[in-house]
């Protein structure tokens, strides 16, 4: 009943079950998806969220303000970088963005020093004299 079976790129090939014949189908659900079609995503995620015990009205989404801050920057940057590799404008500017886009996730998970922490915090606040 915990066994979920992922078939990706389903864009690709036409995928069935009785294809699967290394895998035990009576112990587990098949589940076929295209990440790059968006096509499946909502059926994994909700049989994922089922076999924890939630629901999507279930699932809190909590996050520092920085966090959100740094999520967007990040979507910014790869939405930056991917406008330069479609206009041609140059490995090297397509590059710099995404090393901002890691930069930003770095702030979330930790690879940004306490100090450069502590800098961005403070100089977010004002503090009285």
């Amino acid at each position: 009943d915990n066994l979920v079976v992922v078939l990706n790129k389903t864009d690709l090939v036409r995928f069935s079950e009785s294809s699967l014949t290394d895998v035990d189908l009576a112990t587990g659900k098949v589940l076929s998806a295209s990440v790059k079609n968006a096509q499946g995503i909502d059926r994994i995620q909700t049989e994922l969220l089922r076999l924890l015990g939630k629901t999507h009205d279930e699932v809190p989404f909590t996050a520092r303000a920085r966090h959100v801050d740094s999520l967007r920057t990040c979507l910014d940057q790869m939405h930056q970088a991917s406008s330069n590799l479609e206009n041609e404008v140059g490995a090297e500017l397509v590059a710099e963005e995404l090393k901002a886009a890691h930069i930003s996730l770095g702030e979330i998970v930790g690879e940004t020093t306490a100090d450069d922490l502590l800098g961005r915090i403070f100089s977010e606040f004002c503090i009285g004299k």
